[in-house]
């Protein structure tokens, strides 16, 4: 989605309104009609495409953007501000990666329900969603009473920092060409969402298949020791105990 910068102060991050170009929506507004929509569009323009249906099914945004930003209309700003909008975000991503950490930071406004990505460069789609879990919900609720939405967007933005060091063993395998960079980067991404899932912040699934480095014993372990990390930083952030 939008890449967006702010200051623990009074103000949304900006620019939120830039590079938001309405885009004619598909005709159903089914998740399948959805998906394959952005993943079309993508394919043909190499742009993100984002369309936004509230809780009952309604249309919120239908846009084009740039190659890795979606834009964000002054419509679906208001939307991701109103709690009551729970709104389901599709969005494509032309380089075929997972969702990023910028997507899954939106998930601290407190009217975003479910955030979607979408491959779109090649070959058949993967998607990759996040929502909070109940106790996420709680400590975002908390935090926003608190700090406001902006800083907790921010926060959390900060609390998913964590990119995963591969030990001495690995770096080196990596850099003879043993494992492939690729692998290394998705493994990367992977082990963000498994943490997540372990914090019992998130809930978060994707249909990118985890390569077999991934389910080595040290990287497990370290996937352990970034969910406590991640509850750690949200709940402190949120006040919590």
């Amino acid at each position: 989605m939008a890449n967006v910068q702010g200051t623990p102060k009074a103000g949304p991050p900006a620019p939120l309104c830039t590079r938001a170009k309405p885009w004619p929506p598909p005709p159903r507004l089914t998740y399948d009609a959805i998906r394959d929509f952005v993943v079309a569009n993508g394919r043909e323009f190499g742009v993100e495409f984002l369309v936004a249906i509230n809780r009952d099914g309604q249309l919120i945004q239908s846009t084009r953007g740039s190659r890795s930003n979606t834009g964000l209309s002054r419509k679906l700003h208001r939307a991701l501000l109103d709690h009551s909008s729970q709104l389901t975000v599709h969005h494509n991503h032309p380089s075929g990666a997972p969702l990023t950490r910028w997507d899954l930071a939106f998930l601290a406004l407190p009217g975003l329900g479910t955030i979607l990505a979408h491959t779109s460069n090649s070959g058949p789609v993967l998607t990759s969603v996040a929502r909070l879990s109940v106790h996420g919900r709680q400590a975002l609720d908390h935090a926003h009473s608190h700090v406001g939405e902006y800083r907790a967007f921010l926060d959390l933005y900060d609390a998913l920092d964590l990119p995963f060091s591969f030990d001495a063993d690995i770096q080196e395998q990596i850099f003879q060409g043993l494992i492939d960079i690729d692998e290394a980067n998705l493994c990367n991404k992977l082990t963000l969402f498994a943490a997540m899932n372990r914090s019992g912040l998130f809930i978060v699934d994707s249909e990118f298949a985890p390569p077999p480095l991934f389910y080595r014993a040290n990287i497990q372990l370290g996937i352990d020791e970034m969910a406590i990390h991640i509850a750690r930083r949200f709940d402190g952030s949120a006040g919590l105990p």
